[in-house]
């Protein structure tokens, strides 16, 4: 269970932290966006914006837990307190009830398939070989 918990606040931290560094960027170059634009292309750019931070820690040999839980809490906590999670107060107009049903239906459906796979564990030959074995041989920092 303990497992299950940590898997669940990694994706959560990450999320919030994609956003809160997307949302950032979207509002230092003062991007006029609807509320939902500004959501989903702020996780977008966000999620790249973390990708290029994982990178460049890595470059610098500082790839360990305790910095990048440090990292990214430090882009949650700007993002919260410099108001950024404040999204545009503009709205797309509304799907009809029918289509957003539908949408969310099988967007559900989506998502508790994809979360039922990200939970199993690796079996390919590949995530054997390469992802599961390689990191659990080398030795600890």
């Amino acid at each position: 269970m303990t497992q299950l918990a940590a898997i669940l606040f990694a994706t959560l931290f990450t999320y919030a932290a994609s956003l809160a560094s997307g949302v950032s960027l979207l509002r230092l170059l003062r991007v006029r966006l609807y509320r939902s634009e500004l959501l989903f292309l702020g996780f977008v750019l966000g999620s790249a914006c973390l990708s290029l931070v994982t990178f460049l820690l890595t470059a610098c040999s500082l790839a360990y837990p305790a910095v990048f839980l440090c990292a990214g809490a430090i882009v949650i906590v700007y993002g919260a307190r410099s108001r950024q999670w404040a999204a545009a107060s503009a709205t797309l107009p509304g799907l009809p009830r029918g289509l957003a049903a539908g949408w969310w239906l099988v967007y559900g459906i989506f998502a508790l398939l994809y979360l039922a796979n990200a939970l199993l564990p690796e079996t390919s030959p590949d995530a054997l070989a390469y992802h599961v074995a390689f990191p659990s041989s080398s030795p600890a920092p």
